[in-house]
């Protein structure tokens, strides 16, 4: 025991640096998951379409052809921000 408490005093001030990194670091990453968070949320509220819409365009509705297209572009760029990408 009197070994284990030398130890603990030896090392006091270095863990007291050491947790204090790892609180500003999970800070940081707080703040970081914060703003991605509300960035994600404004994006996602941008792109949404109606469920009508939606069911026009399942239905087949022959005005709703260019609607049909921004549909597809739109869940083609959404597949594209999910999939890891390979250049990173």
């Amino acid at each position: 025991m009197k070994e284990h408490n030398k130890l603990l005093e030896e090392t006091k001030d270095e863990v007291t640096q050491i947790r204090a990194k790892q609180r500003e670091a999970q800070a940081k990453m707080d703040k970081l998951e914060k703003e991605l968070l509300g960035k994600w949320s404004k994006e996602k509220e941008a792109g949404k379409i109606s469920m009508d819409t939606v069911e026009e365009l399942l239905n087949g509705t022959s005005t709703h052809t260019r609607l049909r297209f921004q549909l597809t572009r739109l869940i083609g760029k959404q597949i594209l921000k999910l999939s890891p990408s390979k250049h990173h």
